[in-house]
């Protein structure tokens, strides 16, 4: 496979073939996109949903968001002073 390898610290990589990685026992293969990826629309997003998961960037934003809004009670603070939640439950 094509990739940007770094020999040095403090160098810029080097593009070079280097060889696909194998997994061994208890290690995982991660696949990484390029940015540009993020643009590209999904295939199925949720029903009702579809603007948040427009794009592959949009549903990574919108899942974090998500975690992080009910990790510091955001959803809940909002709903207290009146105001609509920034992300409410998809319908099903």
């Amino acid at each position: 496979m094509d990739a940007a390898v770094l020999h040095t610290l403090g160098k810029p990589p080097r593009y070079e073939q280097f060889p696909e990685p194998i997994a061994d026992d208890g290690e995982v293969i991660v696949r990484v996109h390029a940015a540009s990826d993020l643009d590209k629309p999904t295939k199925a997003p949720p029903k009702g949903r579809e603007q948040e998961f427009s794009t592959f960037g949009r549903s990574f934003l919108t899942l974090a968001l998500h975690e992080m809004l009910h990790r510091a009670n955001v959803t809940d603070a909002r709903r207290a002073a009146g105001r609509i939640a920034l992300v409410t439950r998809a319908a099903v």
